[in-house]
């Protein structure tokens, strides 16, 4: 009987391993499935992550560009403000336009009258 014990305990003991084989084998198989779906998710924070580059680079693009059009409006300004001279006023455009038509037309002396007497007006309804 002790011949007989002794193929049966080996029996049992490969029989164990085999079990252990077994479970070490599902074991692998689920660490791959989990390796796969870690992987997938890699892929797709990957695609999102470029997504999300190019989208900062159009941000940034458009802030450049907000930024180069604030520069230009505020050079603009700030040229208007430093002309020399400064942009008439309509008084003065009026008054202008009214000194220029009497220094360089020859007129009769009531035409003139007449284009002070214009220049007067124009000169109260500007104040």
């Amino acid at each position: 009987m002790v011949g007989e014990d002794a193929p049966l305990s080996v029996v049992d003991q490969i029989n164990a391993k085999l079990g252990l084989l077994s479970q070490v084998m599902t074991d692998i198989s689920f660490i791959k499935g989990q390796l796969t779906q870690i992987n997938a998710e890699k892929q797709r924070l990957s695609q999102e992550l470029v997504v999300t580059r190019k989208e900062l680079s159009e941000a940034n693009r458009r802030i450049r560009y907000i930024e180069t059009e604030a520069k230009r409006t505020n050079l603009i300004i700030y040229n208007l403000g430093q002309r020399d001279p400064p942009l008439p006023t309509l008084k003065e455009e009026v008054l202008l336009y009214l000194n220029t038509r009497i220094s360089s037309l020859d007129l009769h002396r009531s035409e003139v009258k007449d284009i002070f007497q214009m220049r007067s007006g124009a000169i109260l309804l500007m104040r």
